[in-house]
Parts: C-alpha cells; sequence; structure tokens
C-alpha cells in the first residue's frame, strides 16, 4: 500500500481530509485502529508518515497477511501497532519512540534493525518466534518482557550504558548463548530464565540479582559477578540460579546475602567461597550433592534446608555464625564435624542436623573450650551434650 490518493481513507473518515493526511494526499501519520483486522493488506508503504498510532495494523488473525513494511521517516509507532503481522525484515531508520507490544507476537519477523531507538518497551518484541538478532546501539533501557520468549534470537547489539534488565526480558530465549552488559547494576526477577543453551554471562558491574534470573540455564557452567553483594530469592520455583545443572564454579568475592533457593539443585558444584557473605537464607544450596567445600567465615545466619542434602559436604566451619535454623544441614549425610567460632549459636531445632553423621551418639561438635558448658547445656544444643568438646 502506497498510499497517495486519499480516496483509500474514504470508508474510514467520512470523505473529509483528515489532520493526518497532507495537501497532497501524503499521509503523515496513522490513526489508532485505522487498520485492525484488515485481511489482505500485505505491503505498506508509507515515505511520509511520522506515527503509527495504537493497534493501527493490529491482525486478529494468528499471522496476520502483512510481510513488506516501510517507514523511513517514522518516529513514533503505538501499542500494539503490528501484533501478529507476518512482517519478515524490519529497518526503522529514524524511530525514537516504541510502545507497549509493539511487534508482539510477530511470528516472521527474523531481523530488526532500530538505529535511533534509546528503549525497548514490554513486550515489544515478545514471542517473535524466528526473530534471531536485533540491532539497537542507541539503546539504553529494555523494559520487561522486551524479548520473551524469542527462541531464535542469538544476537543483541545495544548501547553499553544499559544500567539494569526488567524482569523476563531475554526469558525463555533458548538459543542465546552469550550475554553481555558491562554496566548493569540490576537484574530483576526471571530476566534470563531458561536461557537453556546461556553459557556465557559478563556482568561486571552488577550488585543485585533477583529471583529466578537465571533459573533453568542449564549449560551454563561458570559465571564471575565480582561486584554483586545481593542475590534475592523467594524460595520454591525462584530460586536465582535454580536448576543450572551444569554450574560448577561460582565467583561472588563481594556477595553479602544468598537468596532463597538461590542455588538449589545446582548438582555440578562442588565448592564456593563467600568471604563477605552474612546471610545465607532457606534452601539456597538445597540438593547441591557434590558440594565439597564452603567458605563463610563471616556468615552470621543460615536459614532451614540451607544446606539440604548436600552429601558430599563432610566437615563445615563457621566462625561467626550466631543463629542456624530448622534442618539447615538435614540430609547431609557426610558431615561429621563442625566448627563453631563463637561463644553462643542459637539453634533453632535439634533437627537442624537431622540424617547427617552428626547425632547424639556420633559425629563432633567442636566449640571455643571456654564455653563448652554452655553449649551442652543450651536449648537444642543439648541434644548432642555428649558429642561437643572444646578446641
Amino acid at each position: 500500500m502506497n498510499i497517495t490518493d486519499f480516496s483509500v481513507f474514504k470508508g474510514i473518515c467520512d470523505g473529509t481530509l483528515p489532520s493526518f493526511v497532507d495537501e497532497e494526499g501524503l499521509v503523515k501519520a496513522v490513526r489508532p485502529y485505522a487498520f485492525v483486522g484488515c485481511s489482505t493488506l500485505s505491503c505498506v508503504d508509507l515515505p511520509e508518515c511520522l506515527s503509527i498510532g495504537e493497534s493501527a495494523f493490529y491482525s486478529t488473525a494468528a499471522s496476520g497477511p502483512l510481510t513488506d513494511l516501510s517507514l523511513p521517516k517514522c518516529v513514533s509507532i503505538g501499542s500494539s501497532a503490528f501484533c501478529r503481522q507476518g512482517i519478515v525484515d524490519l529497518r526503522l531508520p529514524q524511530c525514537t519512540t516504541l510502545s507497549k507490544g509493539a511487534f508482539y507476537a510477530c511470528g516472521s519477523l527474523g531481523w530488526a534493525s532500530l538505529p535511533e531507538a534509546t528503549y525497548l518497551p514490554e513486550y515489544c518484541f515478545a514471542y517473535c518466534s524466528r526473530l534471531s538478532g536485533v540491532d539497537a546501539p542507541h539503546c539504553t533501557t529494555i523494559y520487561s518482557s522486551a524479548f520473551y520468549n524469542c527462541n531464535a534470537l542469538s544476537y543483541i547489539n545495544v548501547s553499553a550504558d544499559v544500567d539494569r534488565l526488567f524482569d523476563y526480558t531475554f526469558a525463555y530465549c533458548s538459543q542465546l548463548t552469550s550475554v553481555s552488559f558491562p554496566n548493569v547494576s540490576y537484574l530483576m526477577a526471571f530476566v534470563f530464565a531458561e536461557c537453556i543453551n546461556l553459557e556465557s554471562v559478563y556482568l561486571p558491574s552488577c550488585t543485585q540479582i533477583s529471583q529466578g534470573a537465571f533459573t533453568g540455564c542449564v549449560y551454563l557452567r561458570e559465571i564471575s559477578l565480582p561486584s554483586c553483594e545481593y542475590i534475592y530469592g523467594l524460595g520454591g520455583a525462584s530460586g536465582a540460579f535454580q536448576g543450572c545443572t551444569l554450574l560448577s564454579s561460582v565467583s561472588l568475592p563481594m556477595c553479602a546475602q544468598i537468596g532463597s533457593a538461590a542455588f538449589r539443585g545446582c548438582i555440578a558444584l562442588s565448592e564456593i567461597s563467600l568471604p563477605f557473605c552474612y546471610n545465607i537464607m532457606s534452601s539456597a544450596f538445597y540438593g547441591c550433592m557434590n558440594l565439597v567445600s564452603i567458605s563463610i567465615p563471616m556468615c552470621l545466619s543460615i536459614s532451614g534446608n540451607a544446606f539440604y542434602s548436600c552429601s558430599a559436604l563432610t566437615s563445615l566451619t563457621l566462625p561467626s555464625c550466631v543463629d542456624i535454623r530448622a534442618s539447615a544441614f538435614a540430609n547431609c549425610t557426610g558431615l561429621s564435624v563442625v566448627y563453631i567460632g563463637r561463644s553462643s549459636c542459637v539453634l533453632g531445632s535439634s533437627n537442624a542436623f537431622v540424617g547427617t553423621g552428626i547425632t547424639s551418639t556420633t559425629g563432633s561438635i567442636y566449640v571455643p573450650a571456654a564455653y563448652v558448658e554452655s553449649y551442652k547445656t543450651a536449648t537444642n544444643w543439648a541434644y548432642f551434650a555428649t558429642q561437643i568438646v572444646g578446641y
């Protein structure tokens, strides 16, 4: 559709010259809902058009007929404007403003070039199942679910100034193998969830990681987060690295808190050092069956089920810990030696070590020699009185 004759709009605009058509009949703007459900519209060529309104070319079918799109001067595209259309190649050389879901579920779209776009809105390309690459070099903000379930996406070029990634931004992008965001400081929930082929991650400035950020990234083998201070989690299926079954190397030199279920089910993880961590939350390392060594010299609190079924763990040193909750080390079948460094430490339940080599008659719990008797009579510690010895 190369619109130079206003007569094409007579059925829409009651035959009067609308403000979005200039004196020569060239379209300057397409108003909201103008072509919703047009079942035969396969080509749109609007050389002077500056803006496309909300749902202007929205397809009511699962895959619309529009395959060829030319908007060389367009600067603004409204929400759901081309939702479910069959566009194959998207090039918008002057577009700076995109709205929510602008190209949602364009299942034939293979490439998008947006050289002037400064942000990508929510659901902008969500469910674009054939989208393999996006070039948006000036984009500094990517909003929630912008690329949700783009399961062919393997390349994305955006500005190095992107400083945070919002919820589900790249969730289920199953062909994404590497990501590099040098200035991102905050990863929000499920941002890379189920990116099953993700292997390389570069996030040197990231300080906070929300729940589910990398859950299900089964090919992620190592990750270094030199600036990360907090890993959050809500438990259940929300651990930041939950289910990363090949993850064997983790570097978190500045991390202060490991959130709920953060590394749950990371069965390849064999050792980890957390020199500044003060809080390990519930189920953080649940089921890390090959975890042999963990260094947590500053840790103050260990929540329930934190190390549940870490069966390869044989000894544990807790120089600063003051609080151990119920089932914290339950089913750690190889654990037989624990060193406690403080004069007192709350033991939330006698089942903290249930299923381990530490029982009322086996294993050893070492505490400072001057406090052996107080430990032997302390709540819940008393159950292990015969195993408590001084050092």
